[in-house]
């Protein structure tokens, strides 16, 4: 067995650079992409990412088991909620 504490540490430190990364990317292709509409959802998820991702790293040792449970879940609520938009500006598009 290991120390599941220290796992718990490396993770969350995971978790936040995946969410830095995974935002910065979202607003870079916001951008970069020619639709009109869809570019909000996709800046607004990704500064959701970015912020939550940054308020993961401040706060680091204090409180890493909380942050994997709680910001993860809103960092899934809002990835949700732009795909969904997305997905129905693309079907909008399509008609």
């Amino acid at each position: 067995m290991g120390n599941p504490l220290q796992g718990v540490l490396h993770l969350t430190i995971v978790v936040a650079v995946l969410m830095l990364f995974i935002g910065a990317l979202r607003i870079v292709f916001a951008f970069r992409m020619p639709s009109a509409g869809l570019n909000a959802a996709l800046i607004l998820s990704g500064g959701i990412s970015v912020g939550l991702g940054a308020m993961t790293l401040t706060s680091f040792p204090f409180s890493a088991a909380v942050v994997l449970g709680d910001l993860l879940a809103v960092e899934l609520i809002s990835n949700g909620i732009s795909l969904i938009t997305l997905g129905l500006a693309a079907r909008k598009q399509a008609l």
